[in-house]
């Protein structure tokens, strides 16, 4: 079990790591400091009378000033049925500014090809398999489909 011991982060990974949250967090507040002085109006959703806000409000400077910056590392579309291999689509971010909710990202029409290491089709059924895909298309037209249920529940 010596192999373990190597898979903790080191103190200065670790230490990096918080700085540069901490210093994230620190410059957002400072600009929610700045737009409250000179009354800019952001991308927060204001409670409206009798009514509970959306957001609570750490979460609403979570989502205006640190995940908008980094909303396309994780959101990444693709176009092609969830293989081995995926086609993920090529996008360009529309605005810079970082007051709105989260920032436009728009795509550009292209595509890259790339090995799939997300767990968009962990079991398989996805992919177009020449065994499964026409019988399960055979089944589907000769039954229907059901919800297993009395009603559907929204």
């Amino acid at each position: 079990m010596a192999h373990e011991d190597n898979l903790a982060p080191d103190a200065w990974g670790v230490m990096s790591s918080f700085l540069v949250l901490a210093f994230a967090a620190f410059f957002g507040k400072c600009r929610d400091l700045l737009c409250f002085l000179l009354r800019v109006v952001t991308g927060r959703q204001i409670a409206r009378p009798g009514y509970a806000p959306v957001r609570d409000p750490s979460e609403d400077f979570y989502m205006r000033r640190m995940y908008g910056r980094i909303v396309d590392c994780w959101n990444r579309p693709i176009c092609s049925a969830p293989g081995a291999w995926v086609d993920v689509m090529d996008r360009t971010k529309t605005t810079e500014s970082t007051d709105q909710d989260i920032s436009q990202i728009t795509p550009t029409g292209g595509a890259v090809h790339c090995l799939n290491l997300a767990s968009y089709n962990y079991l398989g059924f996805a992919a177009s398999d020449p065994y499964c895909t026409p019988r399960v298309v055979d089944t589907i037209q000769a039954l229907g489909v059901s919800t297993c249920s009395p009603r559907v529940l929204a």
